[in-house]
């Protein structure tokens, strides 16, 4: 035997049928002799690595530091999983005298609303904020917190910067196909910036 989702008292009625009188305390210690645990899946099987991974992060590194080198800031940007606004249950524990009650199901029907993270991590001062949408993730959000970044906190930071670099992945409000075409638009016009898009796939996709 490799597996069974069988608890073990279901493996002793099945042993008991075959003839063989054993409790399911006797089948869990039998089991931890043999080495078998509760176990979860786990993710550790990488799938085949491109031969030009490392081209592209060098290239990416070296665009980096160009930008860097000028005194224009560099920003790391994405959006993080969505997660239903009201009495939902949450992972994490608190000190407290009683158990909160919270909805035994978490249908969006319930929910007051849904917030969508997007943040924005600037490695050079090391500083990261994070913009909450509450309907979509689409480019205009993407870009709407972008250009929010800079008119609270980025303008400040770099007050000489002529250009912005944006990395990103190839998915959600950062798509090749949604956010560039709309970034440029929005962002040089209301940031008074020239944006450059690193988007991180196979191979970097820059304009």
């Amino acid at each position: 035997m490799k597996w069974t989702h069988k608890t073990t008292e279901k493996i002793a009625n099945q042993l008991q049928l075959a003839g063989i009188q054993v409790g399911r305390s006797t089948v869990a210690r039998l089991l931890d002799d043999l080495g078998f645990a509760l176990r979860v899946n786990q993710k550790k099987r990488a799938g085949a690595s491109s031969p030009d991974r490392n081209e592209k992060f060098l290239f990416i590194q070296d665009m980096r530091q160009r930008f860097e080198l000028r005194g224009n800031p560099v920003i790391s940007v994405d959006t993080k999983k969505s997660e239903l606004i009201g009495n939902f249950k949450n992972a994490g524990a608190k000190w407290s005298s009683s158990a909160e009650e919270v909805n035994d199901h978490d249908f969006l029907s319930l929910a007051s609303g849904k917030g969508i993270p997007y943040g924005v991590y600037d490695p050079q001062a090391n500083r990261g904020s994070v913009f909450v949408g509450v309907s979509h993730d689409t480019s205009a959000f993407a870009v709407n917190s972008i250009r929010s970044w800079w008119c609270w906190e980025g303008r400040y930071c770099y007050p000489k910067a002529k250009n912005l670099l944006i990395l990103a992945d190839a998915g959600g409000s950062n798509g090749v196909t949604r956010v560039l075409p709309a970034s440029f638009v929005v962002i040089d016009r209301r940031t008074s910036l020239a944006s450059s898009v690193a988007i991180d796939q196979p191979k970097p996709f820059v304009v």
